[in-house]
């Protein structure tokens, strides 16, 4: 975990404030990758030290040449939650199925 930086605390509340009125976290965000880094400079912030931070917060990003894309990250507990949910309304040749691909694929023993 990162230690907090207060100087950081209003840059990534403008950051989820402009998420937010854009749909986020049911959509993905896109923003324009320069004009953040420049933002960032201007204020005298890191803006990779600012996405560690917002990673920590469960909002995850990928970058294209010309945009970063916010998303939301599914948190582990949560993916492992659904998933027992789907696997408790399979039928018993269901799951033995997936099992059965999951030894396939090496992801069970």
């Amino acid at each position: 975990m990162l230690t907090p930086d207060p100087a950081l605390e209003p840059f990534l509340a403008n950051i989820v404030k402009t998420l937010s009125k854009n749909g986020f976290p049911d959509k993905r965000v896109a923003l324009p990758l320069d004009r953040m880094y420049e933002i960032a400079y201007e204020k005298g912030l890191n803006f990779n030290k600012a996405l560690a931070a917002l990673a920590e917060r469960g909002i995850a990003h990928e970058k294209t040449a010309e945009k970063i894309i916010f998303f939301a990250e599914a948190a582990f507990g949560d993916m492992m939650a659904e998933a027992q949910k789907v696997f408790a309304g399979m039928t018993p040749e269901q799951r033995e199925e997936l099992m059965k691909k999951a030894k396939e694929m090496g992801f069970a023993p």
